[in-house]
């Protein structure tokens, strides 16, 4: 496995955060994980979430930072990403977690088992990767690199679960995101949807660059099997707001139209 970052904007209580948390001391090869929890300026902590940090640090690599203001959920992911560094990163609401104790090896493999170059195994199973002299495994240049692996949530929401689709276009999370492909392509979160629709706007521009960048390659994880836990909870910042129904799942004329100014600058 390589090392990601793993964002979770944060503005509820402890007590909320602490089962995603939870979830991630208990992956396989958490050491590879590099928690960081995102303070949204949250009137709900005394502490920045010191307490949460002080919990977890024996099993997980795990800070916090604050942001400057409150930003509502969007800028706050942002400041998580502008403020961390590894080639790929999750990203993480505070009152989900993870489905199963291998969730993030999944999504960290299925880069690993597009970008390596491969070998037979003589006398095994399927292949192995092909090592250089240090040790580490050899990239395959003739293969595209992965610019994100996307990955199905299971919602729990009004007493009913339903899976919500590995291909779908709309939801930032159970997802792995290549840093250098946002860079390039100067995807970000904005401040206009920051509070409402800031997954439909992030990933619509996101896709919108994918699709027209042929350098680039996404990968779909199976359907079948569970990954992410989304509990959408009424009591939220953005669902407390009394403006949330009109911003529900992004469509609105605002966001669409930041949306189509964004490609119309690529």
């Amino acid at each position: 496995m390589f090392d990601i970052d793993y964002i979770i904007p944060c503005y509820g209580t402890s007590e909320i955060i602490r089962p995603g948390l939870r979830a991630l001391a208990n992956q396989w090869h958490s050491e590879y994980i590099h928690v960081v929890l995102v303070n949204d300026c949250s009137t709900n902590t005394d502490c920045d979430y010191q307490d949460l940090v002080d919990e977890f640090s024996p099993y997980l690599d795990v800070r916090c930072i604050r942001t400057p203001e409150n930003a509502g959920q969007g800028l706050a992911r942002q400041y998580g990403i502008d403020h961390s560094s590894h080639e790929y990163f999750m990203l993480q609401d505070e009152d989900d977690l993870l489905a199963t104790p291998l969730a993030v090896s999944m999504f960290v493999g299925a880069v690993e088992d597009n970008i390596y170059q491969k070998a037979e195994n003589p006398g095994g199973d399927g292949n192995v990767y092909i090592l250089d002299g240090e040790g580490k495994p050899v990239i395959d240049e003739t293969k595209k690199p992965v610019a994100i692996v996307s990955g199905p949530l299971l919602e729990f929401d009004d007493h009913h679960t339903r899976v919500i689709e590995a291909g779908n276009r709309i939801w930032v999370n159970s997802k792995l995101y290549n840093r250098r492909f946002l860079k390039e392509h100067d995807v970000r979160f904005n401040e206009a949807q920051s509070r409402h629709a800031e997954d439909y706007y992030f990933m619509n521009c996101f896709f919108y660059c994918l699709d027209h960048d042929p350098d680039y390659m996404g990968v779909l994880l199976d359907d079948k099997q569970l990954y992410y836990l989304w509990y959408p909870n009424e009591g939220s910042q953005s669902r407390k707001d009394p403006h949330y129904s009109f911003m529900l799942s992004g469509y609105t004329m605002n966001g669409s139209v930041n949306i189509l100014e964004f490609m119309g600058c690529r």
